[in-house]
């Protein structure tokens, strides 16, 4: 069934509230073009559902007043906004160049590639390494690995270990270097953590304010995420708290040969096509991004596909077809988010780069076919599975509507891919923002428990008002509510259809779907038994 067939109807005025319209999540990083009031508001009010902090760039000061006016914002505008603190990770540069002047390298010339300890500054005759990071491939590099320079515009082949500190090298693709260039090695497991000391310190920071979500680069192998999450643990503020959800960015082919490993241990991932191209080789990233995507989906993971998908936007104020075909091909992959970095942060046009994004994503998701989503299997979310089950095929739902004080109950409904809007109810904004990320959920937070509520009625009396409020949906909308094993003891573990409006009205005037299908019950029940009499007597 095609979200089309099922989409929730269009407002007395014509017009669907534009949150609802959207279920693919958008991402925006946040950056000089950006990061101020008024472009985090207009950005919010266009559909971002998560900001990036990349902690690459900035100090911890900054990131402070940025994540202070993002929740200020939000906060004013009634969103749950989450935030991502995505982590720097090891950094493998060149060192300076003599004179500041780039090179040029030819086609099959020669050239030393030496520690930045043994030679600070690089020449015609030799490029050093500028990070300590990098200072280490020296020593590890062996014969016949490649190293590529600038994201691989420039290509050297390891021929001869000349020392500890020097290795001479092969062009295999010339170009022009510069000084403080990237280094990437794909053919090397890099002796590093993917934890280094300053992702430790902004860790912690991100920590201290509480962040939903934590990216950690160039992860290599899921001991990598597990050292990240013992370090949160160990340093988490108060019992309180919930530790921020872990991000693994995927984006070396190291990490492709464990990815079941890691995607057990963390809880959701990144696919970081930058990287991972020029590790990879770009030929390869449609297809990994394909099963990453897909192995996200059958574990009931969180899965962002992230990395150029608008880049054209950064100077220009539409999208090239192809970016647009990138973007809603990942929605047909069935991605959980869609990632902005340089196009927001630095871009010339951020709010109309999410606005196009968001165009694209609405007009892709008419198109994609729910059945073709393989969800998670949970024997204890029966009620849940059974919910969208009626969404789907029952009563044609403007919304499926789940009280939930769990975050895995939350993302498994969004795994499930109801074909209507998922309006999630719960009692604390963290655990609204810990769900911004997921695929479809749009989310309510009641001030008070449940417990306050003398009757589940008057709980869906509360959620119906709220639901109006926001014009969410319209008077008559048909919904599917549910709940687990939270709530009143009348309602835990219940599944309910329903219009809205419909507990507006008295108990006396109220026959609703139920009643009359049980009346039709007794009526069958009392033709048979008065039928078996007969025959006995």
């Amino acid at each position: 069934m095609s979200v089309a067939d099922n989409r929730a109807p269009v407002s007395e005025d014509g017009v669907l509230s534009p949150l609802l319209l959207k279920s693919t999540k958008i991402v925006s990083t946040l950056g000089p073009s950006s990061d101020n009031e008024t472009i985090i508001k207009q950005l919010i009010e266009h559909g971002v559902d998560v900001f990036r902090l990349n902690f690459s760039h900035g100090t911890q000061t900054e990131k402070a007043e940025t994540i202070k006016l993002i929740r200020s914002v939000s906060s004013s505008l009634h969103r749950h906004v989450a935030i991502m603190a995505d982590l720097q990770g090891p950094k493998h540069r060149l060192g300076e160049l003599e004179n500041h002047q780039s090179i040029t390298l030819k086609n099959e010339q020669t050239i030393k590639f030496v520690s930045g300890e043994l030679q600070p500054i690089g020449n015609s005759a030799a490029i050093s390494t500028g990070t300590s990071h990098a200072h280490l491939l020296i020593k590890y590099l062996s014969v016949g690995h490649r190293v590529l320079i600038n994201d691989g515009a420039v290509v050297l082949k390891v021929e001869q270990r000349l020392s500890e500190k020097e290795l001479l090298c092969r062009v295999i693709v010339g170009g022009i270097v510069g000084e403080r260039k990237g280094v990437n090695v794909p053919d090397l497991q890099v002796p590093t953590d993917a934890l280094t000391d300053k992702d430790e310190e902004d860790a912690i920071f991100a920590l201290g304010k509480d962040v939903e979500y934590i990216a950690l680069s160039f992860v290599q192998k899921a001991d990598d995420v597990i050292k990240l999450r013992n370090l949160l643990q160990k340093k988490l503020p108060s019992t309180n708290q919930q530790l921020p959800k872990i991000i693994a960015k995927i984006e070396k082919q190291q990490a492709i040969d464990v990815i079941d490993d890691i995607i057990a241990v963390v809880d959701g991932i990144m696919v970081a096509r930058g990287d991972l191209g020029v590790e990879c080789s770009f030929e390869k990233v449609p297809t990994f991004q394909k099963m990453l995507i897909n192995k996200c989906n059958l574990a009931g993971k969180p899965v962002i596909t992230a990395t150029q998908m608008l880049e054209s936007m950064i100077n220009n104020p539409f999208p090239t077809r192809a970016e647009a075909s990138d973007v809603a091909n990942a929605v047909y992959d069935h991605t959980d988010a869609v990632m902005l970095s340089g196009e927001t942060a630095s871009g010339k046009y951020p709010v109309e780069t999410v606005e196009a994004m968001r165009a694209i994503v609405v007009e892709a998701e008419t198109n994609i076919h729910n059945d073709e989503v393989k969800s998670p299997q949970r024997l204890d979310y029966a009620i849940v599975k059974s919910a969208v089950a009626a969404a789907t095929y029952g009563v044609h739902a403007a919304a499926l509507i789940l009280v939930c004080v769990s975050y895995d109950l939350g993302l498994y409904i969004s795994k499930l891919r109801p074909p209507c809007p998922i309006i999630i109810v719960t009692f604390t904004s963290k655990l609204a923002q810990f769900l911004e990320l997921n695929y479809g959920v749009h989310t309510i937070v009641l001030n008070h428990n449940l417990d306050k509520e003398t009757t589940t009625d008057n709980l869906l009396i509360t959620i119906e008002k709220e639901i109006e409020n926001r014009k969410w949906l319209k008077k008559g909308d048909n919904f599917v509510f549910c709940c687990g094993e939270a709530g009143l003891p009348g309602l835990r573990n219940t599944l309910q259809l329903g219009k809205l409006g419909d507990l507006h009205v008295t108990h006396k005037e109220r026959v609703d779907w139920k009643t009359l299908m049980e009346r039709a019950l007794i009526k069958e029940r009392r033709k048979y038994y008065k039928a078996l009499s007969r025959l006995l007597l």
